[in-house]
């Protein structure tokens, strides 16, 4: 509002000037504008949320209600450019704040909700970020910024890896599934809901073909994502969700979760697999 109400004073000094159309802008142009433009009041959220003393990372004193403040700024953010999430992502939230927190205060509760609601929000799938709008795909700008949040969310799913994202989610998981249906309240099924949801959304972050080529054979980002999803226990708590029938309303996200875990394998490959895994057991009980 600011920048538009200094726009609006400028007059120019030639008359004849006045009466000229101004020149179209360009792309470039108007991606810079779009990218460089920082909200005040993200940054200053952001602050509050907390910072690093030493090693260990330490809230600050309304953290919890600054994850809420986050929440509301990307509720408001223009769907056409995705500019909240966008500045977000530019700032490295995920991973210089929102993560820490998460991993440093997971028996806080209060923490734990509202983060829990606002990685529901940022990993949610670029397609859906953005307003359904069928001239995108011809607007180079429009699909530079698609590219743009995709690779955001392929640094998100790095930083789920290297921060043992999975350990928390299995506590979590783990300590919900142990109430039982009956002893549930509608807020811990949400919170159940969130949890494979944001699992989900990490899991369908696209590969980066480039990375891929790169590695060759060693373990791309999902593979590590998906060993630490087997490793921490959240493989099992989701098959006792997709096995029990006290637990349905939960078995259709739990089956998505699991067939995007396989998702990268043909069938044959996992017969393979399992046939080596087999063959293993036995060396070893041998």
């Amino acid at each position: 509002d600011i920048m538009d109400e200094e726009a609006n004073d400028e007059v120019p000094n030639d008359p004849d000037e006045a009466t000229e159309e101004p020149d179209e802008p360009d792309d470039n142009h108007f991606n810079s504008s779009v990218s460089d433009f920082i909200d005040p009041d993200i940054v200053a959220t952001i602050a509050a949320l907390g910072s690093y003393e030493g090693n260990q990372y330490v809230k600050g004193e309304e953290c919890a209600i600054c994850i809420g403040d986050l929440i509301k700024f990307l509720r408001i953010e223009d769907k056409k450019t995705c500019d909240v999430r966008r500045q977000l992502a530019q700032m490295k939230v995920m991973e210089k704040d929102l993560l820490p927190i998460l991993t440093t205060y997971f028996e806080d509760q209060d923490i734990v909700e509202a983060m829990m609601r606002l990685l529901v929000n940022l990993t949610m799938p670029a397609l859906l970020c953005f307003e359904k709008d069928d001239t995108a795909k011809k607007d180079k700008l429009l699909e530079k910024l698609h590219i743009e949040v995709n690779n955001y969310l392929r640094a998100y799913k790095a930083q789920f890896v290297i921060f043992n994202v999975m350990k928390v989610f299995s506590s979590q998981l783990g300590h919900l599934l142990e109430l039982g249906k009956a002893n549930r309240s509608d807020d811990d099924d949400l919170m159940l809901e969130r949890l494979l949801i944001i699992v989900r959304n990490i899991l369908h972050v696209p590969a980066d073909s480039y990375e891929d080529e790169q590695l060759q054979n060693s373990l791309s980002v999902h593979d590590k994502l998906v060993l630490s999803i087997v490793e921490y226990g959240v493989a099992d708590l989701l098959f006792y969700l997709c096995g029990n029938r006290d637990e349905e309303q939960h078995c259709l996200l739990s089956m998505e979760i699991i067939s995007l875990i396989f998702r990268d394998f043909d069938a044959p490959t996992l017969a393979r697999q399992n046939t080596n895994l087999d063959n293993f057991k036995i060396d070893k009980e041998l």
